[in-house]
């Protein structure tokens, strides 16, 4: 290379550039390319996780809320229950008369049917 001439020499130099530069940038390029696609799976998988987090918490909060629901229902239907049956045998025993049954016939039934006759 010393025994070259100046200008043949330096047009190899230049050449010589010229090609390491774009090597360099397209390293660069791939470099960042890598990068972003490296980043852009750790996001996927934090959202994923997250989602997964917030469904699961969210089934909690819905099994919880059922649970509170369903434990304050039965416990105000057992409190109403027997004032219910009550208040349900009273006005069954107010209708027996117009139904054609007897105050303690076990045999009438629902009301619009025909008691059966003994």
């Amino acid at each position: 290379m010393l025994r070259m001439k100046p200008a043949t020499r330096l047009t190899l130099l230049a050449a010589l550039c010229h090609v390491r530069r774009t090597e360099i940038a397209d390293s660069l390029v791939d470099l960042f390319i890598r990068l972003v696609l490296k980043i852009n799976t750790r996001a996927e998988r934090t959202l994923k996780a997250l989602a997964a987090a917030s469904a699961a918490d969210e089934l909690r909060y819905k099994a919880r809320v059922r649970t509170v629901l369903r434990s304050t229902y039965s416990k105000h239907w057992r409190q109403m229950f027997k004032p219910l049956l009550k208040a349900l045998e009273q006005r069954v025993r107010d209708r027996l008369p117009l139904l054609g049954g007897q105050p303690g016939d076990e045999r009438h039934q629902v009301a619009g049917d025909r008691c059966p006759t003994a």
